[in-house]
């Protein structure tokens, strides 16, 4: 956002912004593709991961693209548990 502004507060207007707003993530997938430019074919990971936020377990299914720098996850699903299983 080019605008003479703390780069702070740029982020807390993102914050704000999102708290209201909410977006399919089929859509925000298409949109990042868009913006990082990457074209066809991809290298696609799916992968499942967990960790630990104080005492709040975080697991994630993540399905991202691959690129030669880093991981752009696209779209994720928060799980209930550790584990395989996965419900709705």
């Amino acid at each position: 956002m080019p605008c003479r502004v703390l780069p702070a507060s740029n982020y807390r207007r993102w914050q704000r912004f999102f708290q209201v707003i909410r977006i399919d993530p089929a859509t925000l997938a298409r949109l990042l593709i868009r913006i990082t430019r990457l074209r066809p074919p991809w290298h696609l990971a799916l992968d499942r991961t967990n960790w630990r936020f104080g005492n709040t377990p975080i697991n994630l299914l993540v399905l991202a693209i691959l690129t030669r720098r880093v991981r752009l996850p696209i779209l994720f699903i928060v799980l209930k548990k550790a584990g395989c299983e996965l419900r709705r």
